[in-house]
């Protein structure tokens, strides 16, 4: 039997020491795959950086091994996937979650070095480029996570 966490519609299972969060159309892993995806694109972040997406808290977990990071603000959606994940973590002092729309929070925030977005939107075909528009006005360098693969 594979062990699972459920909150709301959302699921995670562990099986052969990796794990899926799967819900509302979503499917996320911790598989090697998926954190050489990830890795790909932390190696690009440095400063303050400001995340799009929670997802299994992989980039997160990645961007406290480097130094070059100093600041790490999450901003994740799903008030489920937070609480099924973020406690989770192994965290320091420089990290924040925000739960919220990575649309509406761009609009109000200060700037950051690096924004990573890794997010699944459900919006119409060319909304990712309006995002990535937005992030370019509050952060130096955007990064993509479909950009990486």
């Amino acid at each position: 039997m594979t062990p699972v966490k459920r909150k709301g519609d959302y699921v995670i299972r562990y099986k052969n020491g990796y794990c899926t969060l799967s819900g509302r159309g979503v499917f996320m892993s911790d598989d090697p795959t998926s954190k050489s995806e990830q890795q790909r694109a932390i190696d690009k972040c440095f400063g303050k950086v400001l995340v799009g997406g929670l997802g299994l808290g992989v980039a997160v977990e990645l961007l406290i091994q480097k130094d070059s990071v100093t600041k790490i603000v999450v901003v994740e959606k799903e008030a489920e996937i937070i609480e099924l994940v973020w406690g989770h973590l192994r965290l320091n002092d420089n990290c924040k979650i925000v739960w919220g729309d990575i649309y509406d929070y761009i609009k109000t925030t200060e700037h950051f070095d690096c924004c990573y977005l890794d997010i699944w939107s459900e919006r119409k075909e060319g909304e990712a480029n309006k995002l990535v528009k937005l992030a370019e006005k509050i952060a130096t360098n955007v990064i993509w996570y479909s950009d990486n693969l």
